[in-house]
């Protein structure tokens, strides 16, 4: 019972949720421009149950509740910045709606803050070389006190006069100061181009590992197979090893330490976290609540950067530096909807919503490629009749159509496939 409604009535939840806010973005500017809209669906095929309201909307819940629409009675005659409006209302209501609910829930559940554990070392980083370990807290850095992870530590080790800086740190209860080479390590941005960042080499509390992302164990070979990275991980239970994680360029040695407690769910073929490799409880985040000013700015900034990386991965498969499952379908929508549904037994709902703003920040901003299935390819449309003068011809839109929907179901297909071989590999 609890796998179906994780995996199965919870992601159907949450995207008819998603997709009805962006539709009802349409239906809103409709409305106001007092255009027909005869039918707002919440899913497809037959209803199951609906009204119709004073204004001849037939509001209905369909059988199918993957999706949903909304009809707008708009025509050519209709001034062209209002049917710009009415396209662009879906993707916008999408983005107001993922600021509004991560500001609500920032302010008054709060933001996670996570302790400032050292989980993972870079054998090419300096703090590996300066004698730092798995599970050191960091107290101090460059004289700032660290409370919890937070971005301003990325600031401290950038604006760090000369080539260290100073931490003081906690390992088994003894306060200790180590003296960190902070270096330019390569990184890949979210368009596949490689930077220099200056870094101490270091992977901080709240990050695990998908036993499908270890290359290997302690020496041993386990990239794309799960099973021989687990078995080697249990074999390490309660040591330090070094473990070899992370895709393509970002492929690289971290030193870490295999908590046997932690990772007890590899034991388990049942267990959600089979699959995982656990390098934090992440029972021990705590959640502070900030106010509305640092709500609002953490909500833009979740929104520009899933918006960002969306772009980035749609870029780099067009350009051939990665594949299609870097992109989630369906399949991928339940699965990840199941794992950050765990997740609220150890943290609490906050991930739930974060998941949502980001579907609805990410399906907001897909809508708004320029092509002919999405709100995008309508305001392609528009902006090519405001050039001209006069919409394209049917014949064009044809053509384009076309192309289109060969493009998207060829994409689809792929997507689909890699998320159930994903999720059947070993």
């Amino acid at each position: 019972m609890e796998f179906a409604i994780n995996y199965i009535l919870l992601p159907i939840l949450i995207l008819a949720v998603v997709i009805s806010v962006h539709e009802l973005g349409h239906f809103l500017i409709a409305r106001y421009y007092k255009v027909p809209t005869p039918v707002f669906s919440v899913g497809f095929g037959r209803e199951i149950i609906g009204f119709t309201d004073k204004s001849g909307t037939r509001w209905k819940l369909s059988i199918f509740p993957l999706g949903g629409y909304v009809s707008v009675n708009s025509t050519d005659k209709d001034p062209l910045y209002q049917r710009a409006l009415i396209a662009i209302g879906g993707p916008l209501a999408n983005f107001v709606f993922a600021i509004i609910v991560m500001v609500i829930v920032s302010m008054t559940y709060g933001s996670p803050k996570t302790p400032p554990y050292i989980t993972a070392l870079s054998l090419n980083g300096g703090a590996y070389a300066a004698g730092m370990l798995p599970m050191d807290k960091i107290l101090t850095l460059g004289g700032q006190d660290i409370p919890y992870y937070m971005e301003d530590i990325k600031d401290i080790i950038k604006n760090a006069k000369g080539d260290f800086v100073v931490a003081e740190i906690v390992r088994n209860g003894q306060k200790m100061t180590l003296s960190i080479p902070v270096k330019d390590m390569n990184k890949t941005g979210d368009f596949g181009e490689d930077y220099q960042q200056r870094m101490m080499g270091v992977t901080f509390a709240g990050q695990n590992l998908k036993l499908s992302a270890v290359n290997s164990v302690a020496g041993v070979d386990t990239f794309g197979n799960a099973s021989l990275a687990r078995s080697e991980i249990i074999k390490n239970f309660g040591k330090n090893i070094i473990v070899n994680f992370g895709k393509g360029k970002e492929r690289e040695d971290f030193l870490t330490h295999i908590d046997a407690t932690l990772n007890k769910g590899l034991l388990d073929e049942h267990d959600t976290k089979y699959s995982s490799l656990i390098l934090w409880d992440n029972s021990k985040v705590d959640f502070i609540p900030i106010p509305l000013t640092e709500a609002t700015k953490d909500s833009l900034d979740l929104a520009y950067q899933a918006s960002k990386k969306t772009l980035g991965v749609l870029y780099q498969i067009i350009v051939g530096k990665k594949d299609t499952g870097d992109l989630g379908g369906v399949v991928a929508i339940s699965s990840m909807t199941g794992e950050v549904a765990e997740r609220t037994k150890f943290v609490g709902a906050y991930f739930i919503f974060k998941f949502i703003a980001i579907l609805s920040v990410n399906i907001g901003f897909i809508n708004l490629l320029p092509l002919p299935m999405f709100d995008g390819g309508h305001l392609m449309f528009y902006a090519i009749e405001a050039v001209r003068g006069r919409p394209p011809s049917l014949k064009v839109k044809g053509y384009v159509y076309g192309v289109s929907i060969m493009f998207i179901l060829i994409l689809s297909l792929m997507i689909g496939y890699r998320d159930i071989m994903d999720r059947i590999s070993p």
